[in-house]
């Protein structure tokens, strides 16, 4: 994917107009190119600083309806001075904001708007987990991201992609590794027989190595082995010429 076209494809994502398998390829890019990651998450907190700053500007003129027209431009005036320089200054603010703000504060108030907005069935708050959930995945911290996808696995609308990346996590988690509840979601992930289900079954076979299945693990290898899909079909060659 080359850098100019990066934009358009971000747009397209968030607003849920690709097709599947564009879908699935641009998730499997953003996995792969922290450039497209970081680029994404400056998009989504640029939006975020103009909608805060639009609101203010609407409220302003609410708050100031008894006040001269003039002050009125005029305080509006520098709001969007402020606006301008903030979304300027966004691209630093963001390679920073992990030093600045605390991750548990964040995922509470994440958290606390995810259980109040689905509630009223509002998507912005979806949104809002996935990008957290995303954002601690790309920060390999797997145990904070594990518990945002968890939650999204159980109650949000694209389950089966958030039970695929819950048992990655676990999978993954280093300390807060959990093989059992990886292989439960991976399991689920894999029953739901979607897009993502290929994928879960490639990192079931993984979690069975690992708790000492390695000939049902083996099993599975092989059919990515001899897939003519080729998805995984190198990493699995090399397993089972490695070990076995």
């Amino acid at each position: 994917m080359k850098k100019e076209a990066y934009i358009g494809y971000i747009v397209r994502y968030l607003n849920n107009q690709m097709e599947k398998e564009e879908r699935i390829g641009f998730e499997h890019e953003l996995d792969n190119n922290q450039e497209l990651s970081s680029l994404l998450n400056t998009y989504v907190s640029r939006v975020k600083v103009k909608h805060d700053l639009d609101q203010m500007v609407k409220q302003n003129a609410l708050d100031m309806g008894a006040v001269s027209s003039r002050s009125t431009k005029a305080f509006s005036l520098i709001l969007k001075i402020a606006a301008i320089a903030l979304i300027v200054l966004i691209p630093s603010v963001f390679l920073i904001n992990r030093y600045l703000f605390s991750t548990d504060t964040l995922i509470n108030e994440t958290n606390m708007r995810y259980y109040g907005e689905t509630s009223r069935g509002s998507d912005a708050a979806e949104m809002n987990s996935e990008i957290l959930a995303f954002n601690l995945y790309q920060n390999k911290q797997y145990g904070e991201a594990a518990k945002q996808f968890h939650l999204m696995a159980d109650t949000a609308t694209k389950a089966t992609r958030y039970e695929l990346y819950s048992g990655i996590c676990m999978l993954w988690g280093g300390e807060s590794a959990d093989m059992d509840t990886a292989m439960f979601y991976l399991q689920r992930a894999i029953q739901a027989n979607n897009q993502y289900s290929r994928a879960a079954q490639w990192y079931y076979a993984l979690a069975l190595y690992e708790v000492g299945q390695k000939e049902e693990a083996k099993k599975i290898f092989l059919q990515f082995a001899n897939d003519s899909s080729n998805f995984k079909k190198s990493e699995a060659t090399h397993i089972i010429s490695d070990k076995y």
